[in-house]
């Protein structure tokens, strides 16, 4: 599976990271990720995130299940806490 394939991700232009990075995704520099305080808006790095942790865990347990195991997971939950930006 590629995560960066995925509806989603694709709108977004998620790439994959080159792996001499230590990336395992990455959004291209656009000004269309940058929301009014000038920083990257918190959806697009959420789907980073999301993504990220979808190809680690591909990574990490693909060859620890055997075929057509299934992996059930909790809802997540994100807990986001910043000081005011402006």
């Amino acid at each position: 599976m590629d995560v960066t394939a995925l509806p989603f991700n694709r709108f977004l232009g998620l790439e994959k990271g080159a792996s001499e990075s230590g990336l395992l995704v990455s959004l291209p520099p656009s000004p269309q990720y940058m929301n009014h305080v000038g920083s990257v808006h918190a959806s697009a790095l959420l789907a980073v995130a999301e993504a990220g942790s979808a190809e680690f865990l591909l990574l990490s347990t693909v060859t620890q299940f055997p075929p057509g195991a299934v992996i059930e997971n909790s809802p997540p939950r994100v807990t986001w806490w910043w000081p005011r930006p402006a």
